[in-house]
């Protein structure tokens, strides 16, 4: 995907950027969650990020029986790889196999 302008929050990791859509989807504001993220952390792991940046990559994940779209954003300033995560849906294998 071609450099887009972009306003969001951001995670150095994957498993940062889904405790963060976790958090988020528990009821927490965004601010609330990445401060939980960041204690958690010892360090500012995730934060508010705007600029220019591309998308690299996309996929699905099964985090302890909940289902995350991920994605994995380069910065066109440094070309270093953020994370952003959205919740999905609890996972349920079997009922995905059966195609219901």
């Amino acid at each position: 995907m071609a450099p887009a302008k972009l306003n969001a929050v951001l995670c150095q990791s994957e498993s940062q950027a889904v405790a963060l859509a976790r958090s988020i989807a528990a009821g927490h504001t965004e601010t609330i969650a990445v401060n939980q993220v960041n204690k958690a952390a010892g360090a500012e792991v995730c934060g508010r990020y705007i600029g220019v940046a591309a998308l690299e990559v996309e996929k699905t994940a099964n985090v302890r029986g909940s289902l995350f779209m991920l994605a994995g954003l380069r910065f066109a300033e440094d070309s270093v790889l953020a994370w952003t995560a959205s919740w999905v849906t609890p996972f349920d294998g079997a009922n995905l196999e059966r195609g219901a």
